[in-house]
């Protein structure tokens, strides 16, 4: 919930400093993905957070911005508070150095792909 806060409040603060359009429906799912993550750091593979799940967010993320998640792959998939903190800095910088430029219409390109390789 901490994150899902954090979140949130970077698109207000977005807003409020540059004076590029941002697409807010972009943002949303770039958050979405990474909730994905954030869920499976607190709460593990789950019914609605399938591993399928995971992978298809953590590629998307992937190759949205460079950065793979730091997911540790064993007999499970584990994700550490830390890691996954580190992560979401690099994921957030990410978005605040290209926000002015990223549309909805990237993101579903990205994520239909990566769900076709995945699935």
């Amino acid at each position: 919930m901490k994150y899902l806060l954090i979140l949130f409040s970077s698109v207000l603060l977005s807003h409020c400093n540059d004076n590029c359009p941002i697409d807010k429906r972009f943002k949303e799912k770039f958050d979405a993905e990474i909730n994905v993550l954030a869920i499976l750091k607190s709460q593990g593979i789950t019914q609605k957070n399938t591993l399928e799940k995971i992978k298809i967010s953590n590629e998307t993320l992937l190759q949205l911005t460079g950065h793979k998640a730091n997911l540790s792959f064993d007999y499970t998939v584990t994700y550490s508070a830390s890691n996954f903190e580190s992560d979401f800095k690099v994921w957030n910088k990410w978005y605040e150095n290209n926000k002015c430029n990223v549309k909805e219409a990237d993101f579903d390109k990205i994520k239909n792909k990566v769900n076709l390789e995945i699935k």
